[in-house]
């Protein structure tokens, strides 16, 4: 379903909006497909937390809305001062991509050149998955 919002967006952007995003795609596709890893595994790890429907209902909107205001959805996070804010928002798989898609579309950045970032979503990835499954097979286990 990710795959498939942001390939509508990137349609839109480009066919209905004309806005230029670059014909570097390889490097594009490979953060989108690693953000979308990121993310999944993130709602993995709020499954495994939370217990009931009606408060995860809750908190999604709650963790979307705060992931994308501190990795820089909301507005540029270099205008940010404070160094919490911004040690939070490197936690978070958003400022991440979003870094990746500006230099692939703006400075042309090939795959290479985003490694580090990429490395940085598969490791969060990586880690909510882990932490998220961990926490599932401990409370049916109970």
């Amino acid at each position: 379903m990710g795959i498939l919002q942001i390939g509508l967006s990137f349609f839109i952007l480009t066919n209905l909006l004309d806005i230029d995003i670059g014909t570097n795609y390889l490097p594009m596709i490979v953060v989108v497909f690693s953000f979308i890893f990121a993310i999944t595994a993130l709602g993995i790890l709020l499954v495994s937390l939370i217990r009931t429907p009606q408060a995860l209902q809750v908190t999604i909107p709650i963790v979307a809305t705060a992931m994308a205001m501190l990795g820089g959805a909301f507005w540029p996070i270099d205008i940010v001062q404070n160094r919490f804010v911004l040690f939070l928002g490197e936690l978070m798989p958003i400022k991440h991509s979003l870094e990746s898609m500006m230099n692939i579309i703006i400075n042309e950045y090939t795959l290479i050149d985003i490694i580090q970032p990429l490395g940085i979503l598969l490791l969060m990835g990586t880690l909510f998955m882990g932490i998220g499954m961990n926490l599932m097979e401990r409370s049916t286990k109970a």
